[in-house]
């Protein structure tokens, strides 16, 4: 017998509600849709069901229509909602469906918005005074357009009470796995994983593993060059006064222009800048992380691990281990 399965073989399914609206897209329906129902071993799991305003043919994204058979009255017999994603993340949703989540999170059900699902949540009203998540893209304005949640910037998943939010598509796997995980146990989340061929477990509170950009070059010739400069010795010292030296300006004059430049003071872009090696050397490389901690250039492993933890909240054994080619 599976592990996880001695929960009991007579126990009956928990209803999960997936919502469908319109212009929906269809990758962000299927994730929880797979997740809940072909990735678990049986049918006795959960029971996904799509739920509409209204029932009906629900017109998506790139010519794909579904066929909606449930209205929100069926959310009275759901066990979890999953809002999975939100086309306009300036439109207010329906007074209807406000209404019925925030009947439904009083009745302590499990509410889950994936991506920018979050949006749904916080239009309803279920977010205040709460820790959430959605899309990397869309933290700022999130953060600014609803000041009454935290937004936890960066985070995969977040769970605050009975409502969970995720950050981009792949969090909402990880978000999907994770209540999997609290409901039946590790081996049945682990099986869903294997079916869905993604890692078994991130936690939460791990960065959304994002290529973040670095700028190649800038419209200062004087800083494309000392730019290009670090680039090829990163494994030497830099300090403030000599970057500016190197490009014959004033420390503050150099300070300004090389904010203006790349978005980042020197410091920070030379951090950004080590980090973006070693990232690229753990996934690539067999070196140790001793040897990537001298040529990119930190001081010691140990102030390596601290900053590479800091930018993305894991290790960076961790991080080989995931994303090694």
């Amino acid at each position: 017998m599976d592990a996880g399965q001695n929960v009991t073989l007579n126990r009956s399914p928990k209803t999960v509600a997936i919502y469908v609206m319109a212009n929906f897209s269809p990758f962000h329906i299927s994730v929880p849709v797979m997740a809940f129902g072909a990735a678990m071993p049986d049918k006795t799991y959960y029971k996904p069901i799509l739920f509409s305003e209204k029932t009906g043919i629900v017109e998506g994204q790139d010519a794909f229509s579904i066929k909606v058979e449930h209205d929100l009255k069926s959310l009275d017999d759901a066990d979890i909602i999953v809002i999975p994603y939100w086309p306009d993340t300036e439109q207010p949703i329906s007074s209807d469906l406000k209404t019925s989540l925030n009947n439904e999170v009083r009745k302590n059900k499990i509410i889950m918005g994936l991506c920018l699902g979050t949006y749904v949540l916080a239009f309803s009203g279920l977010l205040k005074g709460k820790k959430a998540a959605t899309h990397w893209a869309y933290e700022k304005q999130f953060a600014e357009q609803f000041p009454d949640t935290e937004v936890d910037f960066n985070a995969l998943y977040v769970e605050d009470g009975n409502i969970i939010t995720s950050a981009g598509t792949a969090a909402g796997i990880d978000c999907c796995l994770h209540l999997i995980r609290k409901n039946y146990g590790g081996a049945i989340a682990n099986h869903a994983a294997r079916m869905i061929v993604t890692p078994p477990h991130r936690e939460g509170g791990q960065a959304q593993y994002l290529a973040t950009p670095v700028p190649i070059s800038t419209s200062d010739q004087r800083i494309n060059s000392l730019l290009e400069t670090i680039r090829k010795n990163l494994a030497s010292s830099y300090s403030l006064d000599a970057m500016a030296k190197n490009v014959g300006m004033s420390r503050r004059t150099f300070t300004r222009r090389f904010h203006q430049a790349t978005g980042r003071s020197p410091m920070e872009w030379l951090n950004h800048e080590r980090l973006h090696f070693s990232r690229h050397a753990l996934e690539t490389t067999k070196l140790s992380i001793e040897e990537i901690a001298q040529l990119a250039g930190f001081p010691s492993t140990q102030s390596f691990r601290r900053s590479f933890i800091d930018a993305f909240k894991v290790t960076p054994t961790k991080w080989r281990q995931t994303f090694s080619i």
